[in-house]
């Protein structure tokens, strides 16, 4: 399929957006070590990093004949960004490792900045004309909740086995966040897929297999899961917690990879 460049490209984006978003806004408590925060924000960085190597391989003059609704004004400004990005991130680790408390979080939020705008830079560039363009940002930014959340709950429940004395508040807290992104993506695909939108004719029977493996293994299945997690929480189960995010990090993954096959084929933001 000759879209999975841009459909790589976009998911380690969401990936790493999401997990230092997560990681920063719950660093804020200082509930996490250093070990916590320096094991997530290099993961974030080697993410980020994967995606700056994704982007150089990828013809944007042949990006266009495939999915016509690219915006390459935008090109210039995601460039820009994912590399201050990298740089910013580099900084952050360095800060987790060498720095006081409140430098770390000035670097972090500095760096959660240029997050924010890398994505939001890929977001307009593929957001098409779908629904006047303004539907696909919002696919984004929650998918890289439910990537983010997930992905640092997973971590974090990791992180119980060698800090048992942890409260399981930032985990319970995660884990909300994740049960309403997953909520936010549910409603996104109504809006999106219902029988009163044009093209939702194309993806409930030329890519039927793809439309129910995004709705049932990337935000049905990942909803029971978080459910469970939330009574796992009150609990204090942190193994089953941890399992039970485990398993969900495969179908959000799953679920966001089709998505963005469904969005270069059919145009429609799921």
């Amino acid at each position: 399929m000759e879209s999975l460049p841009l459909v790589l490209y976009t998911t380690l984006i969401e990936v790493f957006v999401g997990t230092f978003a997560v990681l920063i806004l719950t660093d804020f408590r200082g509930e996490l070590g250093r070990g916590f925060l320096s094991s997530v924000g290099l993961t974030a960085l080697a993410v980020a990093f994967c995606a700056r190597l994704s982007l150089s391989g990828i013809d944007f003059g042949r990006g266009q004949q495939l999915y016509p609704g690219i915006d390459l004004g935008w090109n210039g400004f995601q460039d820009t960004w994912l590399s201050i990005t990298l740089i910013l991130l580099v900084v952050y680790n360095v800060m987790v490792g060498l720095g006081t408390d409140k430098a770390r979080r000035i670097s972090g939020i500095a760096a959660l900045l240029a997050c924010c705008l890398t994505l939001f830079a890929v977001a307009m560039l593929y957001r098409g004309s779908y629904l006047g363009g303004f539907i696909a940002p919002f696919s984004f930014f929650l998918g890289s909740a439910a990537v983010g959340t997930v992905l640092t709950g997973m971590l974090l429940g990791h992180w119980y086995l060698v800090t048992p004395t942890l409260t399981v508040a930032p985990l319970a807290r995660i884990n909300r966040l994740f049960f309403y992104s997953l909520l936010g993506q549910a409603v996104l695909v109504i809006v999106n897929a219902g029988p009163w939108v044009s093209n939702s004719l194309a993806v409930s029977e030329k890519w039927a297999v793809f439309f129910w493996l995004r709705v049932l293994v990337g935000i049905v299945f990942p909803l029971v899961l978080s459910y469970a997690t939330m009574q796992t929480c009150k609990l204090k189960a942190h193994m089953s917690s941890t399992g039970f995010l485990y398993v969900a990090l495969g179908g959000v993954l799953a679920g966001e990879i089709v998505s963005r096959v469904i969005l270069f084929q059919t145009y429609v933001p799921l």
